[in-house]
């Protein structure tokens, strides 16, 4: 009757470990830390199903098969334990030798007692159980390397109190209250084997451990009471599902196999594990979206927006991306961004004006603020409401939520800096947001930190290398006042141009710059030659049609993208191929050097030069036609002189810069 009474408490607690540790790696199956603490939990379910059967054995030789998988387990428990406590500190990369000599010593642990007999000698009755582990000489070097990593993890632990505070701290002391409870009972298993008559009552500790576990992780939010409870119901059949398939198929095997090998060997039972496992990871994904589908698909699309982000250089285009996708996806009432105007010292609503009305600002020195620094994570009105542990900041933070109208706020961090906030609503359907929605926001909170910064840098990076254009256009005007403004007025007809072709905003961008500069490689040809008020000869004009090619070279250092170092050099090519310096002819020449063929040969005509007068629009736009099919492409020119009339509006003083 013993073993039975112990049957029935390791059965409970190997359950209860299997979905603990499910549960809590289902809320981020790629979490380091989740990973970790999977990986414990499972290890501790296997040893205790293991445990079961070999207390209710009734052969020997079910017995010893049990025994050594029960012992798998507990040489792997205390180092899963340690690496979990290293990836919950965030020291793992530091520690990595370490895990790698406690998985190390494991392996050779498990090793000695699969192959050898000087981990277990046998198996025989002791204290009332059938059936017992006989120690070998092996074995307590085995229970010294157990008794190492439990007592190292449960010193880091301790060690990292003294420099831990708020909600991290908690989480740590009740997990080493648990780890401490936990371990102290299950070392009564070893007592037996030392001859020391105690039974193994002090596994009933090991379930107390896990309600303190289960009470931090509701308590501190690793994980939502209500996915809990929903998912347990799926689990259940899943794990019904499952484990029928794998006594079936392993029964089976057992007859059929019988006499052929050794259907008692551990490496048996791990191949079907290994065979099972793939198939259980599979059948959890399909109850996801089949239970969970809306939940999946919203989830599934702001971890993919977190790549996408990473594209969008335009501030504007950033915060429009962001507000719609987190709207799409999670159905929010209100959502705001708000970002630090250094200059102001203050953080200011940008975003979704549609979806957010309120005007509220927040100093960057307000107690607010202060605290969103020093928590550097997501806070949530509710735990901040309720929780006692926030009992000093409460009225403050719940003054700044009302005027925030928000239920989440995500600061924006990046380098210890409070670059800006992401505040959320509530949600339409009334759901309340899941520990794994926290999880998500946060990672897409620090994506979007550095996105903003990014783009940030993008703009400030264009505004210099705009004025840096600009000097490089004045040095040239300043050459030839008669051609002074050329460029600009230039980049305004090559803006008509593109916009009426429907170009799209980058190719805008890049024909913007190739107009402004597409005669800087002027500079190097003598004053006397652009001055000369009458016929160039052939000496004199074969210098000026270098222009196009020194343009080239002299920018190709700036790092310019081809594209726009291609429009700069082929912008006196012709449509008939009779151009330069290439010989180009129709689609060869890049589509923005044949709008600035048009938009500089317009220019050149309707400008006075020093042989000659200029033109008026009617002429013009007459030879703009007669050599439509020879000089210029005739889709150009078409869609040139459909808004010719908006040419009349443009200043020729060069005194604006032209936007796209």
């Amino acid at each position: 009757m013993l073993p039975y009474s112990f049957a029935i408490l390791f059965f409970v607690t190997a359950i209860f470990s299997l979905l603990l540790g499910l549960f809590v790696l289902l809320q981020n199956r790629k979490g380091p830390v989740n990973q970790a603490w999977a990986m414990f939990t499972l290890i501790m379910a296997f040893a205790f199903f293991s445990f079961v059967n070999f207390i209710t054995s009734t052969t020997k030789t079910d017995a010893l098969f049990w025994d050594k998988l029960l012992y798998i387990g507990f040489i792997f428990l205390p180092v899963f334990f340690l690496h979990f406590v290293l990836e919950i500190l965030n020291i793992y990369n530091e520690k990595k030798m370490l895990m790698f000599y406690s998985y190390a010593t494991a392996a050779l642990f498990v090793f000695i007692m699969v192959f050898t007999r000087s981990f277990i000698t046998d198996i025989g009755p002791k204290l009332g159980f059938s059936f017992w582990t006989k120690k070998g000489i092996s074995y307590p070097l085995f229970v010294a390397f157990f008794l190492t990593e439990v007592i190292y993890g449960n010193f880091l632990l301790y060690r990292s109190l003294k420099t831990l505070s708020g909600y991290k701290r908690e989480r740590i002391r009740y997990l080493m209250i648990a780890a401490v409870i936990g371990y102290a009972g299950g070392f009564t298993n070893f007592l037996l084997n030392f001859d020391i008559p105690v039974l193994p009552y002090g596994n009933y500790l090991i379930p107390f451990s896990m309600i303190i576990v289960s009470y931090s992780i509701v308590k501190y939010r690793l994980m939502d009471v209500g996915t809990v409870v929903d998912k347990t119901l799926a689990f259940i059949v899943v794990s019904v599902i499952i484990l029928g398939l794998y006594v079936t198929f392993y029964a089976l095997a057992r007859t059929l196999l019988s006499g052929l090998i050794d259907v008692h060997s551990p490496l048996v039972f791990l191949v079907f594990l290994f065979i099972f496992t793939p198939l259980l990871a599979r059948t959890q994904r399909l109850v996801d979206k089949v239970f969970y589908r809306d939940k999946y698909d919203y989830r599934k699309v702001l971890r993919a927006f977190t790549v996408e982000i990473e594209t969008l250089t335009q501030l504007e285009d950033l915060l429009r991306a962001v507000t719609r996708t987190i709207t799409d996806a999670m159905h929010v009432e209100r959502i705001s961004i708000m970002l630090l105007d250094e200059v102001k010292g203050e953080y200011v609503t940008e975003g979704a004006p549609d979806l957010y009305k309120t005007a509220f600002k927040l100093k960057e020195d307000s107690p607010f603020v202060k605290w969103l620094v020093h928590n550097a994570r997501l806070a949530e009105r509710e735990q901040i409401e309720f929780n006692p542990k926030y009992e000093g900041i409460k009225d403050m933070a719940l003054k700044a939520f009302r005027e925030m109208e928000a239920e989440i706020c995500i600061p924006l961090m990046l380098k210890n800096k409070l670059i800006g906030l992401l505040n959320l609503g509530r949600r339409l359907s009334g759901e309340k947001y899941q520990d794994a929605d926290f999880e998500l926001l946060e990672l897409l909170g620090a994506e979007i930190a550095v996105a903003v910064e990014n783009a940030r840098l993008y703009t400030q990076l264009k505004g210099s290398f705009l004025k840096t254009l600009h000097s490089l256009v004045e040095a040239l005007d300043a050459k030839d006042s008669k051609t002074s403004g050329h460029s600009n007025q230039v980049c305004k007809y090559a803006m008509i141009i593109g916009k009426q072709m429907g170009l799209s905003d980058e190719q805008m961008e890049r024909l913007k710059v190739a107009a402004l500069l597409h005669d800087i490689g002027k500079i190097g040809v003598s004053e006397a030659i652009l001055l000369k008020p009458g016929k160039l000869n052939e000496e004199e004009w074969s210098k000026v049609v270098k222009h196009a090619e020194i343009s080239e070279k002299i920018l190709k250092p700036l790092g310019l993208p081809d594209e726009i170092l291609s429009f700069i050099r082929h912008h006196h090519e012709r449509y008939n191929g009779e151009g330069y310096p290439d010989r180009k002819k129709q689609d060869e020449i890049p589509l923005g050097a044949r709008i600035l063929c048009v938009a500089d040969s317009f220019e050149a005509m309707l400008a006075e030069r020093p042989y000659r007068h200029g033109m008026s629009k009617e002429e013009a736009v007459k030879e703009l036609k007669r050599c439509s099919g020879t000089q210029f492409d005739p889709q150009v020119v078409e869609g040139f002189l459909k808004i010719i009339d908006e040419l009349d509006s443009l200043s020729r003083d060069g005194s604006d810069w032209p936007s796209v």
